[in-house]
């Protein structure tokens, strides 16, 4: 029984994978035949921030409170596992809170350090704006 759980687990998570990165893929290329070249720099900049943030606030935890949720209701003990995926969730929203504030209250110093070729003021100042708009999504994700 716990092996087919296990595999029915993988199997969602691979497929929940997959689908993010198909749509990923779709709509990446019409967003940018729609996005001029200055606009493309502050997306692209203020996304790759925050990619790397969002990895390194995550770093497997959901995965393994799915995993551990999995192990609890195939024993039938439900109580710990919603008392796990509580506790969970307020972990994960008091990382996303203080990886939010970091990019926000960080996002001038790496606009300067990502910006960095002849660039015009104007777009180091759009791309810190990007930064911290996008980190108010760490809150959420």
């Amino acid at each position: 029984m716990r092996d087919n759980t296990l595999l029915k687990g993988a199997m969602w998570g691979t497929f929940a994978i997959f689908l993010s990165k198909l749509l990923g893929f779709i709509y990446i290329i019409p967003f940018n035949k729609f996005l001029e070249v200055d606009q493309q720099i502050v997306f692209t900049s203020s996304y790759r921030i925050y990619a790397y943030v969002l990895l390194i606030a995550t770093a497997g935890i959901p995965f393994a409170t799915a995993n551990m949720i999995a192990k609890y209701n195939s024993h039938k003990n439900y109580l710990v596992s919603f008392k796990l995926l509580k506790s969970n969730v307020l972990l994960m929203l008091a990382i996303g809170l203080v990886a939010a504030n970091g990019l926000f209250l960080l996002a001038q110093p790496l606009a300067n350090i990502i910006i960095t070729q002849n660039s015009i003021p104007q777009i180091i100042k759009n791309v810190s704006v990007g930064i911290r708009l996008i980190s108010l999504a760490l809150i959420f994700v």
